[in-house]
This record gives structure tokens, sequence and C-alpha cells, in this order.
């Protein structure tokens, strides 16, 4: 039975598992104990094997990541569902190409936390000097702000181009993640220009800061009040959904879609996560990727018979192995079908608000 045992791993082990490239080996910032399996395949295994991971950041600098930033069972669930993912289903990411090479683009740590609607919006820029402008646009925020507040100071600048300047100064800010200054001159603004139409985008923007640390609550009082200022504002429709998506609430996200896009519709992700509990893999094909169902519940299948067969035999040490690595491939699927239904509601959310 040992020969077998050993088989099982090294099938588990590489039949997901891909070798990390050289613009990935780059990256490799993050480092800790735990992390020396990892060091030992990007350093060794992967010079000797030929094909490249098709997902950006390669699997093993996702768990690298996940490491150095969650507790180590978080980490390594997260890592036994993108092993899962890997390669599968690219219609479900976005491409991007790195070194002339295209990657399936999967972010980790959090992938639907991040809001992506930081758009300059068209706005007036004549009153300020064409430098200022430029910088921003060009997402040179720093020194953009810089120049806005000079020309804020500049005593000889009438009180609108000030006004203007003042709000993209603080818009700099965010776009820096400057949030303590930010919400120190967001309230400065407000006393100083209180009927200024900057202000509803001012509020998004620290709508967006709220959802960034979690604060679904106050993030949606901020929405609603601002959605009465602004009721054909499709941001704030958005951001509002988006809220309630993220504290569960799949009724109150369907129906400001409804008011929009009737065809829209969301799944509580609840669902896939008991389905794969039930059925190892079965969640993710509930969200439309069969083939990672289909290698979830072959994996799984594998550990369950692995188990069994250490169990008939009396093997009891491969018994606990294999125990202990379906534990992780069983609750990962889980997890993983929970975070990929939430991935698929946020979307559907993006394409019909259109963003």
């Amino acid at each position: 039975m040992k020969w077998q045992t050993y088989i099982l791993i090294i099938i588990v082990i590489n039949i997901q598992a891909q070798p990390v490239t050289n613009t990935y080996r780059a990256l490799n910032t993050y480092g800790s104990g735990e992390q020396a399996a990892i060091n030992f395949y990007q350093k060794h295994v992967s010079n000797i094997m030929s094909a490249g991971c098709p997902m950006y950041p390669a699997c093993s600098q996702y768990a690298k990541i996940y490491y150095s930033q969650y507790n180590y069972l978080t980490a390594t669930l997260a890592t036994a569902d993108r092993l899962l993912r890997c390669g599968h289903h690219p219609a479900e990411y976005i491409k991007i190409k790195v070194e002339g090479n295209v990657y399936l683009y999967d972010p980790a740590v959090s992938e639907t936390d991040t809001i992506v609607l930081d758009k300059n919006k068209s706005e007036d820029t004549s009153k300020v000097q064409n430098i200022a402008d430029h910088l921003y646009n060009y997402k040179y925020y720093s020194a953009a702000y810089q120049e806005y507040m000079r020309y804020v100071i500049e005593e000889h600048n009438s009180a609108k181009s000030k006004e203007y300047a003042w709000y993209r100064a603080i818009m700099c800010l965010y776009y820096m993640r400057n949030y303590e200054v930010f919400g120190d001159m967001y309230d400065t603004f407000i006393k100083q220009y209180p009927s200024s139409n900057y202000i509803i985008h001012l509020r998004i923007a620290q709508a967006k800061i709220l959802l960034h640390d979690k604060k679904y609550d106050s993030a949606l009082q901020i929405l609603e009040y601002t959605k009465k200022q602004s009721t054909d504002s499709m941001e704030v429709k958005y951001l509002l959904c988006y809220t309630y998506l993220q504290m569960g609430n799949i009724k109150n996200a369907q129906a400001i879609c409804n008011k929009s896009v009737s065809e829209i519709k969301f799944m509580s992700p609840v669902w896939p996560a008991m389905s794969s509990a039930a059925l190892p893999g079965s969640g993710y094909m509930m969200i439309g990727q069969p083939v990672t169902g289909v290698v979830s519940l072959l994996v799984n299948g594998l550990m369950a018979w692995g188990m069994y067969e250490s169990w008939d035999k009396g093997y009891y040490a491969g018994f606990g192995a294999f125990a202990m690595m379906g534990g992780i491939w069983y609750f990962g699927s889980i997890r993983g079908s929970y975070l990929q239904c939430k991935k698929r509601n946020h979307k559907r959310l993006m394409q019909h608000f259109d963003f």
C-alpha cells in the first residue's frame, strides 16, 4: 500500500501545480518559515518542468501571497481552490500580457473586494493650469496634488477655480490611498463649499474607502444618502448593488438592478458552497465552471479512496495523511465555490452597469 500512497501524493501535487516563470520569480518578495516548500519548488522544481502556469500570478506565487497575509488555514484552502481552477474556463478571467506572454489574471487576496471603478470623470478642466490636469489624467497623483494645492493657495485665482483644484487635490489623495488626509480635507471642503457639485463625487470616493475596509453598513448609509441627491447616477447604483451583494442581501441587490436591467440574475453564494459540501465540485458546476467541478470531484474522490484503502489495509499513517490532504481539498472546494459565486455576481453586475 505504501507505493500506492506515494503515487497518489505525486498525482495530487502535479495534477494542477504548474511551474513559476521568471516573471513571477522576480515577484518573490514574500518569505517566511512556512513558505520554505514553495521557495524550494520555485527555485528547483519549476526549472526542470517545461510548462508554465497560465495564471497570473502563478499558483505558487498566489500561495505565497496568501501565506504572507493570512492565517495558515485560510491560505491553505485558498491555494487548494486556486489549484483546482488553474487554467480552466479562460472566459471567466481578464487576459493580460506580461513580457509577451498572455496570462489569465486572477489576483490573490479577496478579489471581489476590490472596487474597479477608479475612472477619471470628464470634468471641466479649463479653470486649472494644464500641467495639473495633465499629471492627473496620466495618474501622476502625487505631483498633481502638489500642483493643485499650489493653485488653491495662490490668492489671485478665482473662488470657482480654487474649488475645482481643491476637489481634484482631494481625489489625488484618494487615488494615492492616503485615506487619513483624504478624510480631513474632505471634511474641510464640505464646510467651505457646502453646495458644491463635487461633493457627490467625494461621497462616492468616501464610500469606496469604507467598502475597501469592509465597513458595509457605513458605506450603505453614505450611498443611500447620495442616491437621493443624484438619482440618475449609475455609479451610485452600482456601488449600492455591490454593497448589498457583499452583505449577502441578494433581494435588495436584485431590486436595484431590476430598475435598470430586468434580465440580470444573482445567485446566493451559500448555495454553491452547500452543494460542494454535499458533493465536492458540484458548487463549481452550479456557477458554470464544469471542468473545475470535475477536477474537484476527482481529487476528492482520490482522497476518499486513499483513506478507505489505507484504513482497510491497516495503514493508519497513510489514512491520516489522506485525511489531512482530503480535508484541505474538500474545504478548499467549498470555500472556492463560495468565492467564485461572489465573483460571478460581481462580474454580471459590472457588465450590466457598463463599467
